[in-house]
């Protein structure tokens, strides 16, 4: 059970460049799109539940398709999926928001991975997993229309949990 969920929810590598931050809680690559007088569709995540402060932090955007949600990214890219990544190290402390543009306004499947040992890939024993609309994950990937949720023409806000593995069971770490 926990191969299927280590093999379902491995994201392909390759990063997108990180900028530095232009609003002290706001990161990503294009922090200017959450500024509250710009415009633009984005998507302005606020996550939650960390086990640490270990590692890299990665949201995704995906077509909200089952067979293209959490696909090899550049294979997305080559067909000309809409598919956007943000990946950035954890803060040592404070509130994470990342800010994520999407190519247009419309609906987006969701992923954020907490890559605990910068390694690009899902370790399912150590690293934590939060999708759109934070559904059950149980011992399986969310279907795209789980984790798909409407990013407006402007900025839409949301809060994702993440999940680890804890016990014999895949979710929310108590207490975070």
């Amino acid at each position: 059970m926990k191969v299927a969920i280590a093999g379902a929810l491995v994201v392909a590598l390759g990063l997108a460049n990180a900028s530095a931050q232009t609003d002290a809680r706001l990161a990503g690559a294009d922090p200017a799109t959450c500024r509250a007088n710009e415009s633009g569709p984005a998507l302005l995540a606020e996550i939650t539940g960390f086990k640490d402060r270990e590692g890299n932090i990665r949201i995704e955007l995906y077509p909200p398709v089952d067979g293209e949600f959490l696909g090899n990214s550049k294979l997305l890219l080559e067909a000309g999926k809409d598919f956007r990544r943000i990946e950035l190290p954890v803060p040592p402390s404070g509130p994470v928001t990342l800010c994520i543009r999407a190519p247009h306004a419309g609906a987006y499947a969701v992923s954020v991975l907490h890559d605990r040992k910068r390694d690009g890939k899902f370790a399912a024993m150590s690293d934590g997993a939060g999708f759109g609309n934070n559904p059950h994950l149980g011992f399986s990937q969310p279907k795209a229309a789980a984790a798909t949720m409407a990013i407006g023409p402007g900025v839409t806000e949301t809060r994702i949990v993440l999940n680890y593995f804890h016990g014999l069971s895949f979710g929310p770490l108590k207490g975070r």
